[in-house]
């Protein structure tokens, strides 16, 4: 099964996170997982992406 590699810069910790994630994983399931880890809440997350 394929993967999906990314890094995240977590800047309240001063460090980056490399990420391995199944190929099954959407592009929007990867967004909302950055999101949450840069530490947006669930609320400014809907709101960034224009949802209620």
């Amino acid at each position: 099964m394929n993967s999906c590699d990314f890094r995240v810069f977590l800047q309240e910790f001063g460090t980056t996170v490399h990420l391995s994630l199944p190929g099954s994983v959407s592009e929007k399931e990867r967004l909302l997982l950055k999101l949450l880890m840069q530490g947006m809440s669930v609320t400014e997350i809907s709101q960034y992406r224009n949802r209620s």
